[in-house]
């Protein structure tokens, strides 16, 4: 079944919202399930299937600062989603950068680590280069579900390029992955935003890094071709205008979404956010 772009808006919110999302986080976790809907196809299967699986109670209260320093924080996410900390995570990030030239933050017990490229895409838009790094580790509840839809570790970096839009990068992440992109970036690229973009998530366990630094107007173009150029085989790299094609096509068509999936779903969210009963049926116009 084909679903358009307000129509997977208002069933992922209401999924969101049946398993306790504050409203005010709705919005930014709506469009990182939508970015792993438009890049992977697996938005929706994913929410689905994390929906079944057992995790804590959604608290943003369990989110707890740990260190920080000049340049960025280390944020202990209590096990809680990336669709609730993610957000928060890349505004502390961008502003570090803004203010700093670098900005960082890791995050640990972090779960639903699938979405986190959107944070790279976001980060992109608001004029700042950003690499996002994640694992999840061999503890980590989702660790089996993301190795299997997608990747257990996974890098991205976005290039803003003003009106084209942004250059899109992901890889495997993995020292030797990262080792043959960013060695070339040298000069290009700060040595913190370099050293610091490796993910925490060392010895088993799941994390993830944001780094995010200014990139000159004038500078973007020379950066972003050594990113071409520095592209192996084992790099996905979406040049702009395909970053833009996949959000068009996506406005004009839709998304193919699995009834198995969409309907435990839309019965999960429907039947706690919005209880069935004769009021509510006589509201909707349903009986008149």
């Amino acid at each position: 079944m084909r679903l358009s772009l307000n129509e997977t808006h208002f069933l992922i919110s209401t999924v969101l919202r049946a398993k306790g999302f504050p409203y005010g986080a709705l919005n930014g976790a709506v469009r990182m399930v939508q970015w792993a809907e438009i890049f992977h196809g697996v938005g929706i299967s994913f929410l689905e299937r994390r929906r079944l699986s057992p995790g804590p109670p959604v608290d943003g209260g369990a989110i707890t600062l740990v260190a920080e320093t000049a340049t960025g924080v280390a944020i202990d996410a209590g096990g809680q989603s990336a669709l609730l900390a993610g957000p928060s995570a890349l505004d502390l990030a961008t502003e570090r950068a803004r203010s700093r030239d670098v900005g960082v933050v890791s995050i640990t017990k972090l779960s639903d680590m699938l979405w986190l490229g959107q944070l790279a895409e976001q980060a992109a838009k608001r004029g700042v280069a950003c690499m996002v790094s994640f694992q999840a580790g061999d503890e980590a509840v989702e660790s089996r579900l993301l190795g299997e839809l997608y990747s257990q570790g996974r890098s991205i970096i976005a290039l803003p390029l003003g009106g084209e839009g942004s250059l899109w990068i992901e890889m495997a992440a993995t020292p030797a992955s990262h080792d043959r992109l960013l060695s070339s970036l040298t000069g290009a690229l700060s040595d913190d935003f370099i050293r610091l973009s490796l993910t925490p998530a060392a010895g088993g366990r799941s994390g993830a890094t944001i780094v995010c630094q200014n990139v000159a107007p004038e500078d973007g173009g020379a950066f972003a071709q050594r990113l071409r150029e520095a592209a192996s085989e084992d790099c996905l790299l979406f040049e702009p205008a395909q970053v833009a094609a996949l959000h068009r096509r996506a406005v004009q068509e839709g998304f193919e979404v699995d009834p198995q999936e969409y309907y435990p779903l839309a019965r999960f969210g429907l039947t706690t956010v919005i209880p069935s009963s004769e009021d509510s049926r006589q509201q909707a116009g349903a009986d008149g």
